[in-house]
């Protein structure tokens, strides 16, 4: 499913900015 791996990319985003900072 598109949304699934959109919210999956998103909550991985977040992990990776929380990570970098």
């Amino acid at each position: 499913n598109i949304t699934t791996v959109t919210q999956k990319a998103r909550e991985w985003s977040k992990k990776m900015t929380k990570w970098f900072l």
